[in-house]
């Protein structure tokens, strides 16, 4: 997910290649830190929804831990296309890939064991974030895992484009209010050019 309506200095044909230099830069690894935390704290592993799957290395690594499903949400083709390039046709086969915005997922309320969404939240918008968060978390099934990334509205990032999402720490306790929260932390590289979230967040629904 990346930043062509958000700003007029992304065209289609750079978005094209940062999805490759993005692809180029994942190739090989295996699991976002997010996944490696997430993954302990999953007790049933039917299905899971990743949001926003990009290159796929999450979708994998989750799959090597035991799903016996996952829902991925993407609005570029170059998503299936990883998805179609697992080294196993079972892996492959465990996929059901949604081409489509993942601001326009509809979510089916406790349909899932995990909802999974590393470094794309903020690629919403700000407008209808929060409702659309709310049935986020609201889609993880009783006892199942909300695990996600957002920028802290002190992302340098969020500064120069502030049509992006984000949400604070007291945004997050609202939100994940009555669920158990089990790790979060903020990450502090304000680095203007790198667009990974601040908060990183896991919490159990009760």
């Amino acid at each position: 997910m990346f930043l062509t309506n958000s700003h007029p200095e992304f065209s289609l044909e750079r978005e094209s290649e940062f999805w490759q230099y993005y692809i180029f830069m994942k190739a090989g690894q295996f699991g976002s830190e997010l996944a490696q935390r997430t993954l302990p704290f999953v007790r049933n592993r039917s299905l899971a929804l990743d949001l926003g799957s990009g290159p796929a290395n999450d979708i994998e690594y989750l799959l090597d831990g035991g799903f016996e499903q996952i829902v991925a949400v993407d609005s570029n083709p170059q998503a299936q296309i990883a998805i179609e390039g697992f080294r196993t046709v079972e892996y492959r086969s465990k996929v059901r890939f949604q081409l489509t915005p993942f601001q326009d997922f509809q979510f089916d309320p406790n349909g899932y064991d995990l909802v999974f969404s590393h470094g794309s939240l903020a690629f919403h918008r700000t407008e209808g974030f929060i409702p659309f968060m709310q049935r986020l978390v609201g889609a993880v099934r009783p006892g199942g895992i909300a695990a996600f990334t957002i920028c802290d509205p002190g992302h340098q990032v969020i500064e120069r484009y502030p049509v992006l999402a984000s949400m604070s720490r007291d945004d997050i306790d609202r939100l994940i209010a009555g669920m158990e929260l089990l790790h979060h932390e903020l990450d502090t590289n304000n680095d203007p050019d790198d667009m990974v979230a601040n908060h990183v967040v896991i919490a159990r629904r009760r």
